[in-house]
């Protein structure tokens, strides 16, 4: 570690001796959840995603692309005061090749990483074809 930095204890780091690679202690957690919670996409795409979920009377979410795992995850859904709705778990990484908001992801990847997303999910050959089409279409129309 560059000693402009201070010691691990002073950075509430931690070092794991069998790999000699360090940890972040919880103030490093606290302070990236509230950056999260205030910085991030999250708060910009908020009031937007309240005012679409009032018109349409149905819940809506925002996905991210998780590069390091070729996944999605929802971070951010805002519910309808419909009594029947759709409800998915925030944070748990899905297969970003299944469903509308994946697929919208999916079609703006370069088309190696579509492979590779394709090549880990195990998808058949026959599935292959169908989404190359749904790729090329949701590209002609921009989403």
């Amino acid at each position: 570690m560059p000693r402009q930095l201070g010691q691990p204890n002073d950075l509430d780091l931690s070092i794991i001796p069998e790999s000699n690679k360090y940890t972040i202690g919880n103030e490093w957690v606290r302070l990236s959840s509230f950056i999260s919670a205030n910085f991030g996409i999250k708060s910009v795409a908020e009031p937007y995603l309240k005012r679409l979920a009032q018109e349409v009377e149905q819940s809506v979410y925002l996905a991210q692309y998780q590069e390091q795992y070729l996944k999605l995850s929802f971070i951010l859904g805002i519910h309808s005061s419909n009594i029947l709705q759709y409800r998915l778990e925030l944070g748990v990484l899905q297969p970003i090749h299944i469903g509308a908001s994946g697929k919208a992801i999916l079609a703006f990847l370069s088309d190696d990483k579509i492979s590779e997303v394709l090549e880990q999910e195990g998808v058949s050959t026959n599935d292959i074809q169908k989404i190359w089409t749904d790729m090329e279409k949701i590209r002609n129309i921009g989403y």
